[in-house]
């Protein structure tokens, strides 16, 4: 599958996401960055959705932690 658990995403829509699952044609996702404080919420869209993509992975730690050390 192309969509596979883990993978972080991008919708042009919603943001920036990581797959949680994917099978019988739907992908879904919960769109939440590392710096978010509560669960993002869920989605699930066509495997062939044109508005979702790959995308590189965010750091897990911000610019502020960083640069505090």
């Amino acid at each position: 599958s192309r969509w596979l658990p883990g993978l972080d995403v991008a919708h042009a829509e919603h943001g920036r996401g990581w797959v949680q699952g994917s099978g019988v044609g739907r992908v879904t996702v919960r769109f939440e960055v590392p710096s978010d404080t509560a669960p993002g919420r869920v989605r699930t869209f066509a495997v062939d959705d044109a508005a979702l993509s790959r995308a590189e992975p965010l750091p897990l730690v911000g610019r502020a932690a960083t640069a505090a050390r």
